[in-house]
């Protein structure tokens, strides 16, 4: 395959990506403690068809981007397999974010959000502790 076979696959890649997160994404900032309460950004799809999460992982490839999949625990042994990937930490979802936030459309504020919020924290020393601005982002996502 060409150079440019590979760039004309790009666009449709991207868009069964975003289109993938719109429907099953979740954005979210986890709540941890180091000393004090902190949040960890994460961007998160699951899925029980494995094909899906295999395609999201070679479109975020494609990017440039690093995500991690794993096996999600079942809620109940008559379910099927689940699979989880993520996106998380501060500056792998900035990096993502910055190269695809304007394609997204269901979840626009979603996304909005966590990008204003990464973008505030990585403005500041990574010790700086959380401020009211950072939490109300948190509440509202």
């Amino acid at each position: 395959m060409s150079d440019r076979d590979n760039q004309q696959e790009r666009p449709f890649e991207l868009g069964y990506l975003i289109g993938v997160i719109d429907g099953e994404g979740n954005f979210s900032l986890k709540t941890g403690y180091r000393g004090e309460k902190t949040y960890y950004p994460t961007i998160q799809i699951s899925n029980t068809n494995l094909r899906i999460i295999e395609r999201c992982i070679a479109a975020i490839k494609l990017l440039g981007c690093t995500c991690y999949c794993y096996n999600a625990p079942r809620q109940q042994k008559h379910h099927r397999p689940c699979f989880r990937l993520d996106i998380s930490g501060i500056k792998r979802v900035k990096k993502f974010l910055s190269k695809t936030i304007k394609y997204f459309d269901c979840r626009r504020e979603q996304v909005e959000l966590l990008y204003e919020y990464v973008n505030l924290r990585l403005s500041k020393s990574n010790k700086a502790p959380i401020t009211n601005e950072e939490h109300k982002i948190a509440k509202k996502l």
